[in-house]
């Protein structure tokens, strides 16, 4: 049996969480930096044809891998206080950790509506013009940069411990458990899949329409 996690109040105001180290951290710590390195050929492609969702995406499963990587080293058992506390790296990596799912969201959105404005016939008989193309990244860019910076903002606001750090996983955000915490960080994460399901509706539906005609 794994003993139970134990919790650890600081002077600094974070958290540590004792754990052992498990199969699945030693997974991660191997296949992590593969991932990370494999995604730099798509992520080049696509920053070369200025495709801004799917460089946003890219860029978030690269964040995430080589964060896992990174924590995996620095925090790989059980007796933590004698490692790295966490100070300063993860103050920025929680921020990163909030805005990851409205981001990924985000960035599958914008897929999605592309894929709805493709199909849209009516509205693409002579391609995008320049001024299309420019409001086109310009909403883009709301979504996948603008909305996660936001989140992180709200983040800060129910932030109810500097951070929690644990074994293998490494660092983790600590927020309030009250419905104002839940709310302002469900918040947008609920946004973007709301719209999101919409352009997927909306591409199915001209998608089952091309096929029927």
């Amino acid at each position: 049996l794994v003993p139970r996690p134990q919790a650890m109040a600081t002077p600094e105001n974070y958290m540590i969480v004792e754990t052992h180290i498990i199969p699945q951290g030693i997974i991660l710590a191997v296949l992590a930096p593969f991932v990370f390195i494999l995604n730099f050929p798509p992520l080049i492609w696509h920053f070369r044809n200025r495709n801004t969702a799917a460089i946003c995406m890219v860029f978030w499963v690269m964040l995430m891998n080589f964060m896992t990587a990174i924590n995996v080293i620095i925090w790989p058992y059980i007796d933590m206080r004698s490692m790295y506390d966490g100070q300063g790296l993860c103050d920025v990596e929680i921020k990163l950790l909030g805005a990851r799912s409205p981001g990924l969201t985000a960035a599958v959105l914008c897929l999605l509506r592309a894929l709805a404005r493709v199909l849209n016939t009516e509205k693409n008989l002579l391609g995008p013009t320049k001024a299309q193309k420019r409001r086109n990244t310009a909403v883009e860019m709301g979504w996948c940069v603008v909305l996660p910076l936001f989140t992180m903002l709200l983040q800060w606001i129910v932030q109810f411990n500097r951070f929690a750090l644990t074994g293998v996983s490494g660092c983790q955000p600590f927020i309030t458990n009250d419905w104002t915490g839940w709310t302002l960080t469900a918040l947008p994460l609920l946004l973007t899949n709301a719209v999101a399901v919409y352009y997927a509706g909306e591409y199915r539906l001209l998608f089952l329409l091309l096929n029927h005609h």
